[in-house]
């Protein structure tokens, strides 16, 4: 039997987490399945966990392949297990992160719902390292201003067309943060046909210190502006329609930003970066006072301030 769908999970020194998520995999009621494990140069005993889930689950309808790749980065190893897939659908999941075990069956059922999709997103629950539970927030769009803005196409949280995902080029390798949502704004832009599951929720994101994104936006603003700036070049290399207005909301997402930093009381570093979004925008004075506002709004800490900018500007 040929599989409909691999999952891809890059693996760094998650020894202690990457069970839970294998069995979620394991315990995913459709088959046809195969698994792509990429380990990344885990120092701890993350590739042993690994190939003995590998020995233990192997049977038919569950392929399992292991592969090392040395280059650092989350984004090599995603890549390096891209280049095994032979399935028409890929999803990328994080290894901290979990399917719920209806996951794979409500995707294959949108999918036969909907045959020209080259897209299908769905949501999650988010658990915080304090204990509490939420819905990861999000709107249900194709449109690639919204991705910009909310981020809703998080790593666990779509599957795409293989050719799709090769066709833009894959995870760019140079980013250490906000990758998936580089990614998704690179897909996006290419207009596909898109489908959300908006229920059930289908993943669990378990966020701890040692995440890729972090708790914080503070300490990680060299990677998020970097992140920036390469997602915007690659824009300016598209054609319009489209072209102006994300990189436009490229621009809002700096704002949004320095707010957020006031929030998180940096104010030296939320001044620096709104003198920056105001070089970026160069606005008239009008303007400039409605984008202080947003600016002072979100910093502090009432919510709603990614859909205020999206209103208003």
């Amino acid at each position: 039997m040929e599989e409909w769908i691999t999952i891809v999970i890059p693996v760094y020194n998650r020894a202690a987490l990457v069970e839970r998520t294998l069995r979620s995999v394991r315990e995913q009621s459709v088959r046809p399945l195969r698994l792509i494990l990429v380990d990344n140069g885990s120092t701890d005993d993350s590739l042993a966990v690994c190939r003995r889930f590998q020995q233990e689950n192997r049977c038919a309808g569950f392929r399992i392949d292991i592969y090392e790749e040395p280059t650092p980065g989350a984004n090599a190893a995603r890549n390096r297990g891209l280049q095994a897939v032979e399935s028409e659908w890929v999803l990328f999941l994080d290894s901290d992160d979990e399917l719920v075990p209806e996951a794979l069956s409500c995707i294959r059922a949108a999918v036969s719902r909907h045959p020209q999709a080259e897209l299908v997103g769905f949501t999650a629950k988010r658990y915080r390292p304090d204990g509490r539970v939420t819905y990861k927030r999000r709107c249900f769009s194709s449109k690639p201003e919204d991705q910009i803005i909310y981020g809703m196409m998080g790593t666990s949280c779509f599957v795409s067309r293989t050719a799709l995902l090769r066709s833009v080029g894959g995870w760019d390798e140079r980013l250490e943060a906000w990758q998936d949502w580089n990614l998704a704004i690179r897909l996006l832009m290419r207009q596909p046909k898109m489908v959300w599951i908006k229920r059930p929720f289908l993943v669990k994101l378990h966020e701890h210190a040692e995440s890729i994104t972090g708790l914080a936006y503070a300490p990680n603003r060299e990677k998020h502006f970097r992140s920036m700036e390469i997602t915007e070049a690659c824009l300016a290399d598209l054609p319009e329609p489209g072209r102006t207005r994300a990189i436009h909301y490229i621009h809002l997402k700096m704002l949004i930003l320095a707010g957020l930093y006031r929030r998180e009381r940096h104010r030296e570093l939320a001044e620096e970066t709104w003198q920056a979004f105001l070089r970026k925008v160069s606005p008239a004075a009008g303007k400039k006072g409605c984008y202080r506002l947003l600016f002072c709004y979100i910093g502090t800490g009432l919510p709603g301030g990614g859909t205020l900018a999206r209103w208003l500007f």
